[in-house]
């Protein structure tokens, strides 16, 4: 959760300190870092998934949108 943490204050102190500057490449880093924290928490109480259902959740983190219509 450090990593979560540590992006979201950043993102608060740029957004505070500089108000015009741009933030999209801290919101994307802090969305990705609050995914990868969801995924690991739901991995690790979640039976062994199968194959199919790994590259299933891959193809839709390898998809723009992921692969919403």
């Amino acid at each position: 959760m450090g990593t979560t943490h540590s992006l979201a204050g950043r993102l608060g102190a740029e957004t505070r300190h500089r108000p015009g500057s741009d933030t999209t490449a801290l919101r994307r880093d802090l969305t990705a870092a609050r995914i990868e924290e969801y995924v690991r928490r739901t991995l690790a109480d979640a039976p062994p998934l199968t194959d199919q259902q790994r590259a299933k959740i891959a193809g839709l983190l390898a998809t723009p949108g992921g692969g919403a219509a």
